[in-house]
């Protein structure tokens, strides 16, 4: 996946903090640009896949995800002590403070 796009896709999440303390994803949010970054960041997303193809001069990259979130008046993750969640099918990553591997 292009480092870029991901980079792109997690800006607003910087700049708008519309999600709130308990990080509810609402109505409000399903047309703004905030729902690319609930989308890859929800904590159930076990599996995501890419695609990306030239268009004229520009190229687009295009993702699903499963299951898929932006669950409207669902929690994006829940809050807590890190990898307090995790077992031995998901272990701690101690360094990021989440629970699974990076395969």
């Amino acid at each position: 996946m292009n480092e870029k796009t991901v980079t792109e896709w997690w800006k607003p999440v910087r700049k708008v903090k519309s999600l709130g303390a308990n990080n509810y994803f609402r109505s409000k949010h399903k047309r703004t640009a905030i729902r690319s970054y609930t989308l890859m960041g929800w904590a159930s997303t076990r599996e995501m896949g890419c695609s990306i193809a030239k268009c004229g001069e520009d190229w687009v990259e295009a993702c699903r995800y499963y299951p898929p979130g932006n669950k409207v008046n669902t929690k994006m993750y829940e809050t807590g002590t890190p990898c307090s969640g995790c077992n031995k099918l998901e272990p701690c990553d101690t360094g990021l403070g989440l629970c699974g591997s990076e395969e």
